[in-house]
């Protein structure tokens, strides 16, 4: 009996701390209605001429990943349930170019009338609703690398990787782990590979390719950054201009959907390693995201040990290299983002006294939006390089070196773009101008005596492109482009910068349509 009166008030402590929780859970629930609430998406699907485009895919993804999926109806439309977040959607179809677009979703919103167009069947680029159209390109001869991909080859470089899509080649064969800076220019197709680039290499829509001297810094992007990496062989002169004779590389870095972080570590034999990582966050209208990666590299012999001699030592580079990027995004009809690429790297190449480094920074303005049927996009960019290496002559039996030349190469270089995308019917297509400017210094200080070498000069020059394509059937595409190109080239002296007293008189070189 003296128990009952003990177990009645644990009873009626249990039952006061149950209905405690149940009223605290109701009160969060009035103070926050939506939360937890889906919301919905419809709208429609067409082609470029306005048709409703009927069992298209829908999908919906965040950070990469599928969230939901459907197909239009007869009348090209579609429905979605999401949760609350930053949503991408994704419409395909057999023999047309998808597109995308990338909405807010609130919790309880419905969203209506959405709209996503997709392209000609020849286009393997994404028509972008809610952002910059990009440029039409054809889908042949074009590889993708994902970055799944380029994670299941570890301790390699991009260049490494790339070597697996064909076509793709680097001047030397040697990897950018242990080649020295100026042989690293990239050709497609076997076209007359040269450390000047015969292939155009874009990080992001900016040039990549070194100013001066046209080779690539494999490494100046870093991994975890990297979204995809398209290859597009084939000359792209009409569209990029005479450095995309044989082709575009092009470096796609990732963006922010929510809070996103990835971190990769690498560690191996010979003293190589690399730390890569990527955060990012999305708030209402703004992503923000940053990258860094500190590597390091071969720590090889690179001449056969038959022929290795004393003076030989173990070939290495370090690099570091980050990238940050800031987004707004006010509307569809506007997005405007800010893009920063510090890097810099050391190299042994083999010797006591062959050496090379490099310091650069990037900075590249974008703004881009719809109008109508159409997009614009505007950008600009500069950089600021700084390159230098010493030579040296080898004595017989490689028992010696003796210095013989340092070399240093300051350049500056700034460029513009602007395209316009109209579909027009059943044809697409892009119109725009483009201008740039590149100013570098090469200074050679012989160590053995003489008087040092002082060169300078500058290449400027605008152009004006269009291109245009349709659809002649299920199985069939015409396209075409042309551009207007001229530069001139200038002596404009040397030496850190400064002018020449005697400027020579200008060189003009102008290049006519291409079709």
């Amino acid at each position: 009996m003296s128990r009952r009166p003990h177990l009645a008030r644990s009873f009626a402590h249990l039952a006061f701390a149950a209905l405690t929780l149940v009223f605290a859970s109701g009160a969060a629930g009035q103070e926050n209605p939506a939360q937890g609430q889906d919301a919905s998406l419809t709208g429609q699907v067409v082609d470029l001429s306005g048709a409703p485009v009927a069992g298209a895919t829908v999908e919906a993804r965040r950070a990469n990943r599928l969230v939901a999926a459907t197909h239009t109806s007869d009348d090209g439309s579609f429905s979605l349930v999401v949760s609350s977040g930053p949503t991408d959607l994704l419409a395909t179809a057999t023999n047309l170019a998808p597109a995308s677009l990338h909405v807010e979703v609130s919790a309880g919103q419905h969203l209506q009338d959405l709209r996503l167009v997709l392209g000609a069947g020849l286009f393997s680029e994404s028509v972008t609703v809610a952002a910059a159209l990009r440029e039409a390109g054809t889908s042949a001869s074009t590889s993708v690398l994902d970055a799944a991909a380029l994670m299941l080859v570890p301790g390699r470089a991009l260049d490494d990787v790339l070597a697996t899509t064909p076509g793709f080649s680097l001047f030397r064969r040697s990897s950018s782990r242990t080649a020295n800076p100026t042989a690293q220019g990239v050709s497609l197709r076997g076209l007359a590979a040269s450390g000047a680039s015969r292939a155009l290499v874009l990080a992001d829509g900016v040039p990549a390719n070194d100013p001066f001297g046209g080779w690539v810094y494999w490494n100046r992007v870093p991994s975890a950054a990297i979204d995809r990496v398209e290859v597009a062989r084939g000359g792209r002169s009409d569209r990029y201009g005479a450095g995309a004779v044989g082709g575009v590389v092009q470096v796609l870095t990732a963006s922010a959907s929510g809070t996103d972080a990835r971190l990769v570590t690498e560690a191996g034999s010979r003293a190589t390693g690399r730390v890569s990582g990527f955060g990012g966050v999305q708030r209402t209208g703004w992503r923000v995201m940053g990258a860094l990666e500190a590597a390091r590299a071969g720590r090889a012999p690179v001449v056969a040990a038959r022929d290795r001699g004393p003076i030989d030592v173990e070939a290495g580079v370090e690099h570091l290299s980050g990238l940050g990027a800031v987004t707004w995004t006010r509307s569809p009809a506007f997005t405007g983002t800010v893009r920063v690429n510090p890097f810099g790297e050391k190299r042994d190449n083999g010797t006591p006294a062959q050496r090379n480094d490099t310091r650069s920074v990037q900075i590249a303005l974008t703004a881009s939006g719809v109008a109508g049927a159409g997009g614009w996009e505007v950008r600009a960019w500069g950089q600021r390089a700084r390159f230098g290496q010493t030579f040296s002559i080898v004595a017989p039996g490689r028992v010696t070196e003796t210095p013989t030349i340092t070399q240093r190469v300051d350049s500056a270089a700034i460029g513009g773009r602007v395209n316009w995308n109209q579909p027009l019917g059943l044809v697409a297509l892009v119109a725009g101008f483009e201008a740039r400017q590149v100013r570098a210094d090469n200074v050679e200080m012989p160590t053995l005596g003489g008087p040092s070498r002082a060169t300078g000069g500058r290449q400027r020059g605008p152009a004006v492109f269009a291109r245009m394509a349709a659809p002649l059937g299920p199985r069939l595409s015409i396209e075409g482009g042309a551009r207007w190109e001229t530069w001139v080239n200038q002596a404009v002296g040397g030496g850190g910068g400064r002018r020449a007293r005697r400027p020579s008189p200008p060189r003009t070189k102008t290049q006519g349509p291409r079709g």
